[in-house]
């Protein structure tokens, strides 16, 4: 059953078409002849249902508990990342709080759940390898000489 209504805007023609009782009762599936069309609905949603399920919240509740299991088994002197990206050493842990030494000395009070990964030593510096000095000379050298044999003076 369709039904249009007009002028429902300002001054506007508008048609607003309601579709009463047709996805209800069925009535679009009956007239292509099939039968068992509140199952195929059902099955329609039942399938967006479980992969909603297994796209976002299984995955989800595995990072939980991964993140729970590592936040048990803090140990004082692991480097580790809070949720807001603070790095530093654990100093001592509580039950349900972690003394984070962020500087020599300099000790702040986490909640227990706020540490979010335990990270290895060389990535909590954020840094590469650095060459030293001799190095940058050594390879400034070889770009001058012309042959690779002897400096240009």
């Amino acid at each position: 059953m369709a039904v249009s209504v007009r002028g429902l805007g300002q001054g506007e023609g508008c048609v607003l078409v309601i579709l009463a009782g047709g996805l209800a009762h069925g009535s679009f599936m009956a007239a292509n002849n099939s039968s068992g069309s509140g199952w195929s609905g059902f099955a329609f949603v039942a399938l967006i249902g479980l992969a909603v399920y297994l796209l976002f919240l299984r995955p989800q509740r595995a990072r939980m508990k991964r993140t729970q299991g590592l936040q048990k088994q803090l140990e004082p002197g692991q480097t580790v990342m809070t949720t807001g990206g603070l790095f530093g050493t654990v100093a001592a842990v509580d039950d349900d709080a972690v003394l984070i030494e962020v500087a020599p000395g300099v000790t702040t009070r986490w909640a227990r759940a706020a540490i979010a990964r335990v990270v290895p030593p060389e990535d909590a510096l954020g840094l590469e390898r650095i060459e030293s000095d001799s190095d940058a000379e050594t390879r400034r050298d070889a770009d001058d000489r012309p042959n690779g044999d002897e400096p240009v003076r």
